[in-house]
């Protein structure tokens, strides 16, 4: 089996750096400490699989002979290259632990509680989109996603959309419209840029949730990742999705976001295509967490 090596992990409480989702830019204001063997070498995931490999955690013990996980995994571009040297967080509403991809693109986080994680990626100081999924853990057992997490690269200019003003932007390459009251935007703790930036990501690479509503919808299904993590904001963001051409005027459709602390995927209301190639916001919908964005069509 391959080895492979990550960074000494960092234990941050919360709530400083959950409060800015662990992401870029964000700064910890809570107490840190050190994990001893958070570096631990082991073993990884086949590339390219959905087969999950039952690796054994080690240790499989924490300092008081309770149980603990471990999680792991591979970063790919979307040529399929390996990632080195981005940062990955595991967290729950109590802790995050802070690793870092390896030569191979390969991470490993160990002694974590054992609970489900919001991993996340940060992505955007390299180039790739910040992302982040639900990664559920087994006491004793290295948990993984079961593939290659796929990183969009980002490629548009940020734009400007400072919290006092509000109002409307249009990201992804055009293929996004977000509007927002003045003054309930808020980003990452420590930003200095009030600007955001976006793509538009394949269904099929999307990471793992703890559900996944798209499936058998993934041909007219839309997914956005909105950088910085997080964007959130006070009140209700109005969306329209561009390029939808050729979808039937009333066509519905679910939305869906990644909740920012946990990484469940959470309702965020429906909406209607326009039949002028646009796919609105219903009215009514709650739509605050600008993290993943997820339209997928009503069967």
């Amino acid at each position: 089996m391959r080895q492979y090596t990550c960074l000494v992990a960092t234990v941050v409480t919360m709530f400083g750096a959950l409060a800015a989702g662990c992401g870029d830019g964000a700064q910890a204001t809570g107490d840190t400490s050190t994990a001893t063997d958070g570096d631990a070498t082991g073993d990884g995931v086949a590339a390219d699989t959905i087969e999950v490999e039952q690796t054994a955690c080690t240790p499989a013990t924490g300092q008081d002979g309770e149980p603990v996980a471990c999680v792991g995994g591979r970063l790919v571009d979307e040529a399929g290259a390996a990632i080195p040297g981005l940062k990955v967080s595991a967290c729950t509403l109590q802790t995050c632990i802070i690793g870092e991809t390896g030569a191979d693109g390969r991470y490993r986080i160990n002694k974590l509680p054992v609970a489900p994680h919001k991993i996340e990626v940060l992505g955007q100081l390299k180039g790739f989109a910040t992302m982040v999924f639900y990664q559920p853990t087994t006491a004793g057992v290295v948990a993984t996603p079961g593939r290659d997490i796929v990183m969009p690269t980002l490629v548009d200019a940020p734009v400007a959309w400072a919290p006092a003003d509000g109002g409307a932007v249009t990201i992804a390459g055009g293929m996004l419209t977000l509007d927002a009251d003045p003054g309930v935007l808020h980003y990452p703790l420590g930003t200095i840029d009030k600007s955001v930036l976006a793509v538009e990501l394949d269904p099929l690479d999307l990471p793992p949730f703890d559900s996944a509503p798209w499936v058998g919808e993934e041909a007219a299904t839309r997914v956005f990742i909105v950088n910085p993590f997080p964007v959130f904001s006070d009140t209700a963001v109005a969306m329209t999705v561009h390029g939808a051409a050729g979808v039937s005027v009333g066509a519905t459709y679910q939305v869906y976001t990644a909740d920012q602390l946990e990484g469940v995927l959470e309702s965020a209301g429906t909406a209607t295509a326009d039949g002028a190639g646009n796919i609105v916001l219903d009215a009514g919908a709650e739509l605050k967490t600008l993290t993943t964005i997820i339209v997928v069509p009503d069967p």
